[in-house]
């Protein structure tokens, strides 16, 4: 991680100002970084960027990420996180994460892991990346210009995000858009799992999962952006809709004013 010294952050070219200290969990960068931040290297330079979906079965797809189910180093991973990031919880930084699996980890797996109190105290400041905007929003310390966007937004919602309760914040930024009025798909796993729809063992399974309602949505909405947070949630939308899902900041930054 870099700590960052800079006297304003810049989202994709544009001067936000922050009041609040602020952690970007992930890896990921968002142009500088405001006083009292710390940042990781994102891939191409931007939290905003990611890979181009592909749909690959059986295998790992080029350039993308594919969640493992965990292991012994794996947890050793974790540890030397919560090691790393401690100090900037106990200091009232907000660790920000923009993959839902990636991010929840230190308000759940973290928490049983044996780390004692300062597992509980990074849980506290650990905020997916809509919380933290429609946190900062609502308080009046952040404001977003922003373009419409022209066309309906259907919102899919990642397993980890409905089962802690933080869908709603992503419907609230979206909000932020003058004129939106997104559409929460009623839908349950979209069946990639991470890396479980990957297998062609589970192919069949995978994609009966889609096509129970995800699926069958986006196609009924064929000029609707589609905005899915979670890295498999696009990956499988893409393989089995033909169309691309984006991430919620990806959508925010193309819509500055």
């Amino acid at each position: 991680m870099l700590s960052g010294k800079e006297s304003d952050a810049t989202v994709t070219g544009t001067p936000r100002a922050f009041a609040a200290p602020l952690a970007l969990a992930s890896g990921a960068t968002v142009g500088k970084s405001p006083p009292g931040s710390v940042v990781g290297p994102g891939r191409n330079g931007s939290a905003a960027e990611e890979a181009t979906p592909a749909g690959v079965r059986g295998g790992k797809p080029a350039g993308s990420v594919v969640p493992t189910p965990p292991s012994p180093a794996a947890a050793v991973g974790e540890i030397v996180v919560v090691v790393e990031i401690r100090a900037l919880a106990e200091a009232g930084v907000a660790i920000v994460g923009l993959e839902p699996s990636c991010l929840l980890t230190l308000r759940d797996e973290t928490l049983v892991m044996g780390l004692g109190e300062k597992a509980v105290t990074i849980a506290k400041q650990a905020l997916m990346f809509e919380e933290f905007i429609a946190r900062e929003c609502s308080a009046g310390r952040f404001q977003l210009t922003l373009k419409p966007a022209g066309r309906p937004i259907l919102l899919h919602g990642h397993c980890h995000q409905k089962a802690f309760g933080v869908v709603s914040p992503i419907l609230e930024v979206l909000q932020l858009i003058p004129g939106a009025k997104p559409e929460l798909i009623e839908s349950s796993c979209c069946g990639m799992a991470g890396s479980f729809g990957y297998e062609a063992s589970h192919y069949e399974v995978s994609m009966a999962m889609a096509e129970a309602s995800l699926l069958p949505a986006i196609r009924k909405a064929s000029d609707a952006i589609v905005v899915a947070d979670g890295t498999s949630c696009r990956h499988q939308i893409a393989d089995g809709a033909g169309r691309e899902a984006i991430h919620v900041a990806r959508l925010l930054a193309s819509l500055l004013a």
